[in-house]
């Protein structure tokens, strides 16, 4: 969590052949207080040098998307992602209830060419009492359609939002 994860990730991007493509990796965290100085230093020295004439290859950039919600901005960041020309990695760690699903539907909407590096770690999902079905490719009415029911299920629901005990 915090970075961590993504900042190792961005280490081996310069050594691993399957990763030697990524531009950047985006964390998307829905608390704005959070501490990205460790992040901010690692971007600060992704172009190290060996000696004056070699350097080592660069680092994909991390970017620090703080304060974002997934539910929230769905199709923005579906959009802003989209209009990136390069690959890019995605994490998502310690996606709490229906943000994982949520989130690979995002991966499936991207596609392999551009997102061909992605890691999940959940950290609880709700109950169902059938199988949750993700789509492997969501079209913006679609979108819009889970976007809807999920706001519909959330006021008819009229309970106390609680967090999972890791949370």
């Amino acid at each position: 969590g915090k970075g961590i994860f993504s900042m190792l990730l961005s280490y081996l991007a310069t050594k691993h052949l399957d990763l030697s493509g990524l531009s950047r990796i985006i964390l998307l965290d829905k608390d704005p207080t959070i501490d990205w100085a460790h992040v901010k230093a690692a971007n600060a020295t992704r172009h190290n040098r060996i000696a004056p004439d070699e350097t080592i290859p660069s680092r994909p950039i991390m970017e620090l998307w703080a304060g974002m919600n997934l539910h929230l901005y769905d199709s923005h960041i579906v959009s802003v992602l989209q209009s990136y020309d390069q690959p890019i990695a995605l994490t998502g760690i310690h996606l709490c209830k229906t943000l994982s699903p949520a989130f690979v539907s995002l991966v499936n909407t991207l596609g392999a060419q551009q997102a061909p590096y992605v890691c999940l770690a959940p950290c609880c999902l709700p109950r169902f009492s059938s199988q949750l079905k993700v789509d492997q490719y969501e079209s913006p009415l679609k979108r819009n359609m889970r976007l809807k029911a999920m706001q519909q299920r959330r006021a008819s629901q009229g309970r106390r939002r609680s967090r999972c005990y890791v949370c």
